[in-house]
């Protein structure tokens, strides 16, 4: 199971790889969590886990039910479409782990997601990084 920080991590060396720079937030900050730029492209990226960072939750270690997915993932969009209102010229994604419960509530809403313009990096526990839409804004 991955965390929200593993998730961001392993996307982060993804991203770095295509030559992006990047900058984290940590899961204790309010506001989007990786913002990854590269030369005049800003992808902001809401990520959410599996289970909870922090051991002092009911949630640590254990994964989250599907109703927590899909409340996660409702939350995610929103954030990346309250980014396209608030800042100009930005790209937005959601990353998520790759599990079978995100792609079900992912692919409920794909053409939504693709005409908002809005990423999805679907995350694997090996760093193995799914890219939905990212061809279409390149």
């Amino acid at each position: 199971m991955l965390t929200e920080n593993e998730v961001i991590y392993k996307l982060q060396k993804h991203l770095e790889r295509q030559g992006f720079s990047t900058k984290v937030s940590s899961t204790s900050e309010h506001g989007v969590d990786l913002i990854a730029i590269k030369q005049k492209r800003r992808l902001y990226l809401e990520v959410k886990g599996q289970t909870s960072s922090k051991p002092d939750t009911n949630r640590y270690g254990k994964e989250f039910t599907p109703n927590q997915k899909l409340d996660h993932v409702a939350k995610a969009i929103y954030t990346a479409m309250k980014t396209l209102n608030q800042i100009k010229n930005v790209e937005v994604g959601i990353a998520l782990p790759n599990d079978k419960t995100h792609e079900k509530i992912v692919q409920a809403v794909l053409l939504p997601l693709k005409l908002l313009k809005i990423k999805v990096f679907m995350v694997s526990p090996d760093g193995s990084v799914n890219e939905l839409f990212t061809e279409d804004f390149n």
